[in-house]
C-alpha cells in the first residue's frame, strides 16, 4: 500500500507552495492515475514521493 498524507512542497526561493495538503491511498492491486492541468503539481508530487525532490517543506 502507498499512503500519502498532507503532502506539501515549496521550491527553493519560492513563496508559493507547489503542493499543499495532498492526501491519497493506493491499495495493492489498484490502478491509480493522476490527472490535472499544466502546472497543477503532478510531476512535482511524483518526484517528491519517489525521493527526487527533498527537504523544502
Amino acid at each position: 500500500m502507498i499512503k500519502v498524507e498532507n503532502l506539501e512542497f515549496t521550491y527553493p526561493k519560492s513563496k508559493k507552495k507547489a503542493l499543499n495538503g495532498i492526501s491519497f491511498q493506493i491499495k495493492e492491486g489498484e490502478i491509480f492515475g493522476c490527472l490535472g492541468p499544466n502546472g497543477a503539481g503532478k510531476t512535482t508530487a511524483q518526484k517528491v514521493i519517489i525521493g527526487l525532490l527533498k527537504g523544502y517543506g
